[in-house]
């Protein structure tokens, strides 16, 4: 049998959200294939228990490395992200798969982004245009990627999902202000009775719990379940991360954008303000000035900058009170939004393109 190894980069829930539903496919798909994800604990709060899972560090080249070593018969590795463990797998000899879920986003591709033998982008518009010549016969373009889930069977939507995303990554402590800025939101939203439940990490989610009626709302689940949690509310609320947008997009559920706590969810938004102007999409620029560089920020600064910048309008009791505003306004008039063009075109067909190209090259069923 051939042996599957899945790993994610751990920036958030994002490339792992994508690990799983490709390990999701590739499982339903193939009889011939052992499926094995590999990760730190973040990668293990989200993932089906029906999947062999080796818990390393993500980021650690030798705890990589051993574990591709312990596991005996034929390998392939898949990475969302990670390019750790495209360089272990080089090094092992191991034919290699990279999802590079931001291909979109950078300004300049990292070279180590094109070590794998297959490379996966999602096909944003205009993203052929970024292609370098050298890597034209290596980089496969592929839909939207998400679990196979029903879409709601609901005769009338309700309540609004709320997700958090970002907060727990590898550059940076979690950013307390950032997240004291949220839940001050939030509890406009709770006291409306309008909020079905909150999605973020276990750190923001211990973190919050000084904020009991934000709390009781958090749920952390596999990502199967959020799949199916996202939709059948009238309204998705996030901070941009791409995954969960895209992943509401493709189930039609109505989404609107809190403030991004990172560079490429302010880079997503930005690109949907640029087809609506109006869209719902709460801006940093309304409330402060943002530096004129800030794209040219390393990402952790630019964390660094957004948790300050939070901390700044929490001082302020005016600002707060227009974010506060325009928060509310927001919550009624996401629900009658047209979904963004540049997420409905990505689609759901991602996994099924990624196991196709697979199977091609690696003759896995």
């Amino acid at each position: 049998m051939k042996n599957v190894l899945i790993f994610s980069n751990p920036f958030g829930y994002g490339p792992s959200g994508k690990a799983i539903s490709i390990a999701e496919y590739l499982s339903d798909h193939s009889s011939k294939i052992n499926i094995v994800i590999c990760g730190s604990k973040h990668l293990r709060s989200i993932a089906s228990g029906k999947f062999d899972f080796r818990e390393i560090d993500d980021r650690d080249e030798n705890s990589i490395t051993e574990v591709l070593n312990s596991i005996s018969g034929r390998k392939y590795v898949v990475s969302s992200q990670n390019r750790f463990a495209i360089r272990s797998a080089k090094k092992c000899n191991i034919p290699s798969a990279f999802l590079d879920g931001l291909s979109w986003f950078w300004r300049e591709i990292p070279e180590e982004h094109f070590l794998a033998d297959i490379i996966f982008w999602i096909n944003y518009p205009g993203i052929k245009n970024k292609i370098p010549a050298s890597q034209k016969n290596k980089i496969i373009l592929v839909g939207g990627i998400t679990e196979d889930v029903k879409k709601s069977n609901l005769i009338k939507r309700n309540g609004i999902e709320f997700y958090l995303g970002g907060c727990k990554n590898p550059l940076a402590p979690i950013p307390r202000h950032y997240l004291d800025l949220s839940a001050n939101l939030l509890n406009l939203a709770i006291a409306k009775s309008l909020v079905n439940g909150i999605s973020t990490d276990r750190k923001s989610q211990e973190y919050l719990k000084k904020y009991p009626t934000v709390s009781k709302k958090i749920k952390i689940s596999s990502h199967t379940d959020f799949i199916k949690r996202i939709a059948g509310p009238e309204l998705f609320i996030t901070n941009g991360g791409q995954t969960a947008a895209s992943e509401a997009a493709a189930l039609n559920t109505p989404i609107s954008f809190l403030l991004p706590m990172n560079l490429s969810q302010e880079s997503l938004i930005n690109k949907v303000l640029l087809e609506n102007k109006d869209y719902p999409a709460l801006s940093w620029s309304k409330y402060i000035k943002p530096p004129s560089n800030l794209f040219s920020y390393s990402e952790k600064r630019a964390l660094g900058y957004y948790d300050a910048a939070s901390k700044s309008i929490l001082e302020d009791k005016k600002k707060l009170s227009l974010l506060r505003r325009d928060f509310l306004q927001m919550l009624s008039q996401g629900k009658n939004t047209e979904l963004p063009k540049i997420l409905k075109g990505l689609g759901s067909t991602g996994a099924k393109n990624i196991f196709d190209a697979l199977e091609k090259k690696w003759n896995l069923t």
